[in-house]
């Protein structure tokens, strides 16, 4: 705030009475010149005063005079190349970046796209013009390297303002026909009806609003979209998401399981769009990122391991089967499969408005398939690739009577089964340890099979239940 000239006045001579005193104790009174208008005739007054009390010496504030002159240039160049912010000094670092940055009209989005005006730009030219701009503004040169700080720190800010107004706007709940969603666009199946349908995609939308609200997902799921190519299931995922486009990316397999790209877990979506056949290191790895809260990652050339919030769900579109996409024996309860329609109109987009998709479940709503989990796990069921134990037990278990049998009579069953059938699958041999060890996962996995794992005096055995009349009478000691 400007003073008047009686303010100006009182100001300089409760001054002048501080460095008197200042001076009268032998105190140092260096910083008598700090801070003074030079260009205000009420200053030459004071400054003879400090002059005659031998506070000050004539060369000391023609000194000072000509550091206020240059301060007062720099000062006017640097407020032609920058917007005044409120409790921000231009001349400092920061305040310089933040100043020319509005100057320019530049802003950054989430995922981190700088833009000025119309046109993108990247953080190393945002660096070099403010540098540039404060060299011609007559800043230190010094201060350098606090430009290149305060543009990393301008980039961090408005990505964590871009995630909180994003956050804000997700709260005020909107209707929205998830039913219809399905209905229009998924095919209706035995063990997946459009009830099922629209719970999975509401389940979708309550994991991405969950990890905005930065809590803990229950039951994690990857929705995997199946259809023909050229049907439209990428270009509906791409409408679903592009209310929260600056926090979505898309990838496939490889680059998730790449060390490299820990920064993509910030993402809140991940489409892995025509997902193709996963290596079994693949699907664990797949598994493990559905599921974890944080990611670890040894990036190249580091020793160091880095552990990242894995803010990010996933959502997938393939033209083959699920159970050919991910062939996994042990379980596919982090995946569902949507079968798309074919030949669904192209303006039939234009009903949803997938803004009010986002909008319409909240972090806190009751977990959408809470009351559908049997549903779920039996139609996930279709998608459960056979094992050669569990394809062993579909063909043979009911020829196999009821008794209690070490794992080696079972292991004999299980390898003439293996000798004699063309499975087409995984013909690798088995060994006893490794039978035993699927058996177990197998029986856990479905209990149908009327078959446990029991402890003896002679140690563990396979207690086995009758499930048929015709029996194959096999001897187990």
């Amino acid at each position: 705030m400007t003073m008047n000239t009686e303010e100006y006045e009182a100001q300089l001579s409760a001054e002048r009475e501080y460095w008197l005193e200042r001076a009268a104790k032998n105190l140092d009174v260096d910083g008598a010149l700090d801070n003074l208008d030079f260009e205000n005739p009420v200053t030459d007054d004071h400054l003879s005063k400090l002059v005659a009390a031998k506070i000050t010496t004539v060369a000391k504030i023609s000194k000072a005079r000509r550091a206020f002159r240059a301060n007062a240039e720099r000062d006017q160049k640097i407020a032609a190349v920058t917007d005044s912010i409120l409790g921000e000094d231009p001349s400092t670092p920061s305040g310089f970046v933040l100043g020319r940055l509005r100057k320019l009209s530049t802003r950054v989005s989430f995922n981190g796209d700088i833009h000025q005006g119309s046109h993108s730009i990247d953080s190393e030219t945002i660096k070099r013009e403010c540098r540039i701009s404060a060299r011609n503004a007559g800043m230190n040169a010094g201060d350098y390297g606090g430009i290149n700080d305060a543009v990393e720190q301008w980039i961090y800010d408005g990505r964590q303002q871009a995630l909180k107004e994003t956050v804000q706007r997700l709260k005020v709940r909107q209707d929205f026909d998830f039913d219809d969603l399905a209905k229009t666009y998924f095919v209706e199946t035995e063990l997946c009806d459009y009830k099922l349908i629209a719970a999975i995609l509401r389940k979708f939308v309550h994991q991405v609003q969950t990890k905005f609200a930065d809590r803990p997902v229950q039951h994690h799921l990857m929705p995997v979209i199946f259809g023909k190519s050229g049907e439209g299931k990428s270009y509906l995922v791409n409408q679903m998401i592009q209310p929260i486009s600056d926090f979505t990316g898309y990838t496939n397999f490889q680059a998730l399981t790449d060390d490299r790209n820990i920064c993509l877990f910030e993402k809140r979506v991940l489409v892995l769009d025509e997902m193709d056949k996963a290596a079994r290191a693949d699907i664990e790895s797949i598994k493990n990122i559905i599921t974890s809260d944080t990611i670890e990652r040894r990036p190249m050339r580091s020793n160091t391991t880095m552990t990242k919030r894995n803010a990010t769900t996933l959502i997938g579109t393939t033209n083959r089967l699920l159970s050919e996409v991910i062939a996994d024996e042990t379980s596919t309860r982090r995946f569902a499969q949507l079968t798309f329609k074919n030949d669904v109109p192209h303006n039939e987009i234009e009903r949803f408005s997938f803004e009010n998709m986002w909008c319409a479940v909240q972090a806190d709503d009751a977990e959408p398939l809470a009351d559908l989990r049997e549903e779920l796990h039996r139609h996930q069921s279709q998608s459960l690739v056979l094992g050669p134990v569990q394809e062993w037990l579909t063909e043979n278990r009911d020829q196999i009577s009821s008794g209690t049998y070490t794992t080696s009579s079972l292991f004999d069953l299980f390898r003439n089964f293996r000798e004699n059938a063309i499975t087409g699958r995984d013909m690798a041999p088995r060994s006893m340890s490794r039978f035993s060890e699927e058996l177990r996962r197998a029986i856990e996995q479905d209990q149908s099979w009327k078959i446990t794992k029991v402890r003896t005096a002679s140690g563990f055995r396979w207690h086995v239940e009758s499930r048929s009349t015709q029996l194959l009478k096999v001897v187990g000691s």
